[in-house]
């Protein structure tokens, strides 16, 4: 029994270590995805995708760029006391 509560003990540790990294990895991600959004907002608002033949397309991203969303939310993994 001891056995297997020294196991389970640091199989959680394991997973808050995990938790950690994913948040951290998220924080990250989401901070350089803002980054790209903006750089191809500035892209889109180019007198080139002005043009007749570019602007359908240019519209058809710019509306999309509200779906370039992380949706991962880690706060809500609780694995235990760390004590």
């Amino acid at each position: 029994m001891r056995n297997a509560i020294r196991e389970t003990k640091e199989a959680l540790e394991n997973v808050n270590v995990s938790v950690e990294v994913l948040q951290e990895g998220t924080e990250r991600l989401q901070g350089n995805l803002t980054d790209v959004k903006s750089h191809l907002m500035n892209t889109l608002n180019d007198s080139a995708c002005a043009t007749a033949q570019a602007a359908s397309i240019c519209n058809v991203i710019r509306n999309s760029l509200s779906q370039l969303s992380i949706n991962a939310n880690f706060s809500r993994v609780i694995a235990g006391d760390d004590g």
